[in-house]
């Protein structure tokens, strides 16, 4: 976006600009057949703007060739509207798969508002978790984009 001169620049209201961010650097626990939050994320918006959410991580397996379902959820925990979601399949075991996702929010009230990163195992055996660390970061995040 260009800025011209004498035009006025309001904060929260320039597109791309991250509003809030969850940056976690420890591994999730164990996540099976059962759907877990992994990561979360609470950001201010206002009603009627759009807003991107953006999950970037990486996700491991104990054996090859697991799928895994990763999702953005409306809310906290996996109750919450899913924004979106995608399958991704674990090649090699214990080696991380880099995973970036992300969704497009209107706003229906100004307020606070959290947001989830969740997986599920889809098929194979293994002990699925989000792995992170110190210098290869999960981050979960909000911008804004219009409105």
């Amino acid at each position: 976006m260009t800025v011209t001169a004498g035009q006025r620049i309001i904060a929260g209201k320039m597109p791309g600009e991250r509003i809030a961010t969850d940056t976690d650097t420890a591994n999730s626990g164990a996540v099976t057949t059962t759907e877990v939050s992994c990561q979360e994320v609470t950001a201010p918006l206002v009603s009627g703007r759009l807003y991107r959410i953006r999950w970037a991580s990486q996700i491991n397996s104990t054996v090859a060739d697991d799928t895994v379902i990763s999702r953005i959820r409306e809310d906290s925990g996996i109750a919450g509207t899913q924004l979106f979601g995608t399958h991704t399949e674990i090649g090699a075991a214990n080696l991380g798969q880099p995973v970036v996702i992300e969704a497009e929010y209107t706003a229906l009230a100004t307020g606070d508002q959290t947001f989830s990163g969740t997986l599920i195992r889809n098929s194979g055996s293994g002990n699925v978790a989000r792995v992170a660390g110190s210098t290869a970061p999960s981050l979960l995040y909000v911008e804004y984009v219009s409105g």
